[in-house]
């Protein structure tokens, strides 16, 4: 009771503190969106805690959790030690080779990153997990808050429609909201996208510092998330600045990123971009799993990559098959699926008026683009269902909150929607 009683407590504080930091304009949310849309993703949040213990004896999450108390403990008692751990001179002479001790204190950073801030907040939530979910929840927040307010400002998108898909959807909120890097992710991601629109527009100092730590952050969480940005960038970029038309730019610069990749399997055989997915695919495979989708191993080849693309594509964007779900985790992953079908059959059939100017802006092209490479890149490299719904969770927020924009909803019941205030 005690529990409960502190997360709505901090929940209510958590409201007011976003309501102050954020604009109650005609782009951003209404008071009671943004209470609702809080309190959504912090019940989301609790519920992944909830289930990941009660189901899966705990997994990460709660791994992680333990970790910031043995760092609540280390602050307590070694302060020094707490902060002196993070510098890399003493920490790179673990291994042998500059690029192993990189990517061990790559990966130990992103440990204390996740963990190391939650030292501190343990004072105010002693240490409990649910209460400290609120606080991990602040700024993740903002990344579901920037897209829904760049979607707003630049198309006019439907405020409704729009506010479910980024916020309210349970499957989408649900892996965002947890005890991971996936939401911390997730906001470097949006952080990137809003600083980098500003900078388009206008270049300054601030933004630039902002935009390059948003970059670090990304590439210390998942820095394939960095690799498969860029060309998104490069391409909004060229096609803001030229004003050509961006989805031939888009599609050139990708195709050239494509020749590079296909390329480098001709020039250089035995160390080359394929090479890194063939090694993280391998990676995965040795990792033990009860439930793995059917995915053919990969060769450092052009011919090989071809074979295994329909594989997939149908792992990440059409399973798993009603049929195949088993568990409560994956009976959700199949309503993602069936609803972002039925999604795309409604844009078919009851799009907007102006929906190419939607689609072929450079911003939703970043948005899209990215999400498709994400897709892919999971679906190369990963078998497992469970992951493959973390890994591409980013990508799918992008896709429901673009259609959200692009559909007519006044014509799918307009004698309910005529009178609802949906934009």
């Amino acid at each position: 009771m005690f529990v409960f009683a502190a997360v709505l407590l901090f929940t209510v504080l958590a409201i007011f503190l976003l309501r102050w930091a954020t604009p109650n304009d005609q782009y951003g949310l209404t008071t009671f969106q943004l209470t609702l849309a809080f309190s959504f993703k912090i019940l989301m949040g609790c519920a992944y805690g909830y289930i990941f213990l009660v189901k899966y004896d705990g997994d990460d999450t709660w791994w992680l959790h333990e970790y910031s108390l043995g760092q609540f403990d280390l602050l307590r008692e070694d302060p020094w030690w707490f902060f002196a751990e993070m510098n890399p001179m003493l920490t790179f002479n673990r291994d042998d080779g500059l690029a192993t001790n990189c990517y061990y204190y790559l990966a130990d950073l992103e440990l204390w990153l996740l963990t190391k801030p939650f030292a501190f907040l343990n004072f105010l939530s002693g240490g409990n997990y649910y209460i400290n979910i609120i606080f991990f929840n602040l700024p993740v927040f903002f990344g579901h808050y920037w897209l829904f307010r760049m979607l707003r400002q630049k198309f006019a998108a439907p405020r409704w429609p729009l506010f479910a898909a980024v916020f309210l959807f349970p499957p989408v909120v649900f892996w965002l909201s947890g005890l991971r890097a996936d939401g911390i992710l997730f906001f470097l991601m949006m952080l990137a996208f809003r600083t980098f629109s500003k900078l388009i527009k206008h270049v300054a100092v601030k933004p630039i510092i902002i935009f390059l730590f948003s970059l670090a952050g990304i590439v210390i969480f998942r820095n394939v998330h960095a690799a498969l940005i860029l060309p998104a960038f490069v391409s909004w970029l060229i096609a803001e600045k030229s004003g050509r038309k961006a989805l031939p730019v888009f599609t050139v610069v990708y195709g050239i990123c494509i020749g590079f990749f296909l390329g480098s399997m001709l020039i250089w055989p035995d160390k080359n971009a394929a090479s890194l997915i063939v090694n993280r695919q391998h990676e995965f495979f040795e990792l033990a799993g009860n439930t793995r989708f059917n995915l053919d191993t990969l060769k450092p080849n052009a011919i090989s990559f071809v074979q295994v693309l329909p594989q997939a594509a149908n792992n990440t964007f059409l399973r798993p098959y009603p049929w195949e779900a088993k568990g409560i985790l994956q009976y959700a992953t199949v309503l993602e699926v069936l609803l972002f079908l039925m999604l795309i059959v409604l844009f078919v059939f009851r799009r907007i008026p102006g929906w190419k100017s939607v689609l072929n802006h450079p911003f939703t092209l970043t948005l899209l683009f990215f999400g498709i490479s994400l897709y892919l890149f999971t679906g190369y490299v990963v078998p497992f269902p469970g992951a493959i719904v973390r890994y591409k969770i980013i990508g799918e927020i992008f896709f429901f909150a673009i259609l959200a924009c692009v559909i007519d909803w006044r014509r799918i019941a307009p004698n309910i929607l005529n009178n609802f205030k949906i934009y």
